[in-house]
């Protein structure tokens, strides 16, 4: 990501081919995590480490068995390097590829705050992200009390209906779940940001 070496340089290409996928997996992430931690980074070396990812979902399409490669971009988000334009979408990408992804309760703010630039695509993840019954508790937690309702309330505030039922659909699931208060969280942001508006939608829901 330097520049320093090519794509076809024979240390790069046998750490793809002979390092084991966690392996790849962890060393990506580290190099992810290592922006947060930087004050500023080149856009240059930014934009190769997106592209070397991008490489490497091509890579996981191809072989899912290798889909370990893809279980720390968590970091890619946390860093604050990369636009939700960027990240969010490949979220998405990355859970489609392996539903077995954990984001070790590091996004919640970032999914939060990706919501209004974003509604269907973070509305999209989120739902995929606690869609298992047994969400693992850090990431259960970062994502119901710091994404869940802004998510869904940056969905109910746009003008389209099927982004709006799916919205209800996710609100009514997790009130199921246990999520009591969730119709009165969601309803809190829409009056916060709309300031009385009459066109915003109502709450519905069915528990």
């Amino acid at each position: 990501i330097r520049g320093h070496i090519g794509d076809d340089d024979p240390l790069r290409t046998e750490f793809y081919t002979r390092a084991d996928p966690d392996a790849r997996g962890d060393a990506i992430g580290h190099t992810a995590w290592s922006f947060m931690h930087a004050e500023e980074v080149d856009d240059a070396i930014r934009d190769r480490l997106a592209d070397l990812w991008d490489e490497r979902v091509c890579h996981v399409k191809v072989h899912p068995e290798d889909k370990a490669e893809l279980k720390d971009f968590y970091w890619f988000i946390r860093s604050d390097k990369f636009s939700a334009a960027w990240w969010l979408p490949r979220l998405v990408e990355a859970l489609t590829l392996n539903r077995e992804l954990n984001t070790n309760g590091r996004i919640g703010e970032q999914l939060a705050a990706a919501a209004d630039e974003l509604p269907r695509v973070a509305l999209d993840a989120l739902t995929m992200l606690l869609a298992p019954a047994e969400t693992p508790r850090r990431d259960n937690y970062d994502l119901r009390t710091r994404s869940l309702a802004p998510v869904i309330a940056a969905a109910l505030k746009t003008s389209e209906p099927e982004l709006q039922d799916d919205a209800r659909s996710l609100m009514n699931h997790m009130g199921e779940r246990g999520e009591i208060d969730l119709k009165r969280r969601v309803q809190a942001i829409l009056r916060a940001n709309s300031e009385g508006d009459a066109t915003t939608p109502p709450v519905r829901d069915r528990w």
